[in-house]
């Protein structure tokens, strides 16, 4: 099984990826119509850990990708827990940003704004344009912005709350949440430019 490394509450952690199964940002129902009929269990509200045979992976992948968000799925290597990774990230920094402060970090790694928890805290979603896979800019935020991000936390399926006290706060500043509609027009904080979002990177 290929290792990678992400982090978890300012720590290294390393992962193992599982050689058999996808985590995709749809239900069961909308993936037996893509035509998939391996195991399925629904993990979140949104996402489906769906098993596929080894020699299909990158394959399947791929296919899925065409209608839907899809990851491969991770086990932390320390303890095999389950380490299901979204294409949504949480920031924390480290003084209340301004606006400026805060669109110039969107828009240098190509983020949507989702969620405002706080005033140091916002939940943000991968593009695309961003270049890259969740564990990689969540590895890179955590070791060249120290001066401005407190941390950088992967938004889990199966996610445990007791994990990130710090997320705890009450949403009292939602930003509105754009549609997770395939090939739909998401709007970027960066300058007034709109894009098309139509494949998230693994």
């Amino acid at each position: 099984m290929a290792k990678t490394y992400t982090y978890r509450k300012g720590k290294k952690v390393r992962l193992v990826k599982k050689s058999n199964m996808l985590v995709v940002r749809a239900s069961p129902e909308d993936i037996k119509r893509m035509g998939f009929t391996g195991s399925m269990q629904q993990v979140s509200p949104n996402s489906t850990r769906l098993g596929v045979n080894r020699e299909d992976l990158d394959s399947a992948l791929d296919e899925i990708r065409k209608e839907a968000v899809a990851h491969h799925a991770y086990k932390r290597e320390d303890n095999g827990s389950e380490f299901l990774i979204t294409d949504r990230i949480m920031i924390t920094f480290k003084e209340y940003p301004s606006n400026e402060v805060l669109s110039a970090f969107i828009s240098k790694y190509v983020l949507i704004l989702l969620t405002k928890y706080s005033n140091k805290e916002y939940l943000l979603r991968l593009t695309d344009q961003t270049g890259m896979n969740p564990l990689k800019l969540v590895v890179l935020i955590n070791e060249t912005e120290q001066n401005l991000i407190e941390n950088c936390e992967h938004d889990l399926n199966l996610f445990n709350k007791t994990e990130l006290k710090s997320f705890k706060t009450i949403n009292k500043n939602p930003c509105k949440s754009p549609t997770t509609k395939k090939n739909s027009p998401l709007l970027l904080l960066k300058g007034e430019m709109a894009i098309k979002t139509t494949r998230r990177i693994l």
